[in-house]
């Protein structure tokens, strides 16, 4: 009897060694397999967001691109220095012609930036499983700067209005008379182009100020976006190596 007995206690005490570690392989393999699965999700939406930052790129460069564009950001800050420049030496007829055939006024757009993948990410929590602590605060770090920046970007238009309201009634006038009766026009008619003490050259002044820091702003900031928006990819194409 002591014999059987120690049998079927050695039987007993062998089944539940092969039950454990039949447990064991099963939970290692379900947590490999979850590790994998993850570690595929994680690719597909580091692939996602590096398509993201492509669009994001790209639409920093469309902001500042001159080709066929009269009214660029870039020209437009340049022509609103230059003419607030010669405003301090004294408007005279030989700057009517630069004044008519360029451009002061841009379109201070928004930046409408993409942050889909960004946004599912933080939703469902799949962001802190992502990858490296470092990757996540970049990520985090960069799509926090870009709600910044939308807020920084509405502020910026308003002062810009309020430049370009500045203008209706001196510089935006003088073009749109000489655009719709050039034949007739005449600059003998606006005496207040030869008069620096005027209330409408001091407000083409502060006008021109307004337009040229606003436009300065918002090129200063496209460049800061593009800046940032590499490095970002930078980080996640060196994460995707190592997956």
């Amino acid at each position: 009897m002591k014999n059987k007995t120690g049998k079927y206690f050695k039987y007993a005490i062998g089944e539940i060694v092969l039950v454990v570690l039949g447990i064991l392989i099963a939970v290692q393999i379900n947590t490999w397999n979850t590790s994998q699965k993850l570690k595929a999700d994680n690719i597909v939406f580091l692939k996602k967001m590096l398509s993201e930052l492509e669009l994001n790129k790209n639409r920093m460069a469309y902001l500042t691109r001159i080709e066929n564009n009269p009214q660029n950001v870039i020209l437009a800050s340049k022509n609103s220095d230059s003419l607030l420049k010669l405003s301090y030496m004294g408007l005279n007829k030989t700057h009517l012609d630069f004044i008519l055939k360029n451009y002061f006024k841009s379109v201070i757009n928004n930046l409408n930036l993409h942050d889909g993948v960004y946004e599912e990410l933080l939703n469902t929590g799949k962001l802190y499983t992502l990858g490296s602590d470092a990757l996540i605060f970049d990520i985090k770090n960069y799509y926090n700067r870009l709600k910044r920046e939308v807020t920084y970007t509405e502020l910026r238009r308003k002062k810009y209005f309020d430049g370009l309201k500045l203008l209706e009634k001196n510089i935006f006038k003088l073009k749109m008379d000489y655009s719709f009766d050039s034949i007739h026009f005449n600059i003998k008619n606006y005496p207040w182009y030869f008069n620096a003490t005027s209330e409408q050259y001091q407000d083409m002044q502060i006008g021109l100020l307004n337009l040229k820091n606003q436009q300065f702003f918002q090129i200063r900031k496209i460049k800061d976006v593009s800046s940032v928006t590499d490095s970002l990819i930078v980080v996640i194409k060196k994460e995707l190596k190592t997956k």
